[in-house]
């Protein structure tokens, strides 16, 4: 298993998404501004792994109502919730969901939430790979499928269709079936890539967890 250290574009790469996923629009309602429980609000953002520039975003919309925000009380918050969002069992869990990371953990529980992190996303691509091609393999069956339902169509017209006519269905029929040859051949392709990405995904998941195990001495979420 590739090493954290080896993935520092990739991590960039994430971190660079959290900022423009976690900081976006509609961050807290008006009734939010006017509870003005800035601590409360500050939790929840830092457990979910949010930047410390979202009570900007925060002061924007309550703006909109002419109410402040209490920055202080947020940024105690904030660092509350930080304290239970890195660790290594949610750098797992996120890494393993797909969720962005902000780069909000320092020192070393933010060493151990990198580290599970990164055996994470691994689980993650390696899904995100299986489900891409179980759903090229869906796609093609689908499409295959499509064509004998057309198959059947143009048979049930023969009925009571002239000569002429039957002789063009029959064309058609044979046409539809000269292009189902190729797709047979990518149908059991696909489905055999799909079933191959599924189990190597099976195998990449269990050496992450194997991982995550060794390296903390506990198993994973």
């Amino acid at each position: 298993m590739p090493s954290v250290a080896a993935r520092p574009s990739c991590l960039a790469a994430l971190a660079v998404a959290a900022v423009l996923a976690l900081s976006g629009c509609g961050t807290v309602s008006r009734a939010d501004c006017q509870a003005g429980d800035w601590y409360a609000i500050g939790v929840a953002d830092g457990e979910a792994g949010h930047p410390a520039a979202r009570i900007d975003e925060h002061a924007k919309s309550c703006a909109r109502y002419d109410l402040p925000v209490d920055r202080a009380g947020y940024a105690d918050g904030r660092e509350a919730g930080l304290r239970r969002y890195c660790t290594p069992a949610s750098g797992f869990a996120n890494g393993v969901a797909g969720n962005p990371y902000a780069n909000v953990c320092a020192g070393e529980a933010g060493a151990g939430f990198v580290t599970a992190y990164g055996i994470g996303a691994d689980v993650y691509r390696a899904r995100s790979i299986a489900r891409d091609l179980a759903a090229e393999a869906r796609s093609i069956r689908a499409d295959r499928e499509r064509a004998e339902d057309r198959i059947d169509d143009l048979r049930s017209r023969m009925a009571g269709a002239s000569p002429e006519e039957r002789e063009r269905l029959r064309d058609r029929i044979e046409d539809i079936r000269f292009g189902m040859l190729g797709s047979m051949g990518e149908q059991i392709t696909a489905a055999r890539r799909a079933d191959e990405a599924a189990r190597e995904a099976d195998a990449v998941e269990w050496s992450a967890r194997a991982a995550f195990t060794r390296l903390f001495a506990v198993p994973p979420p």
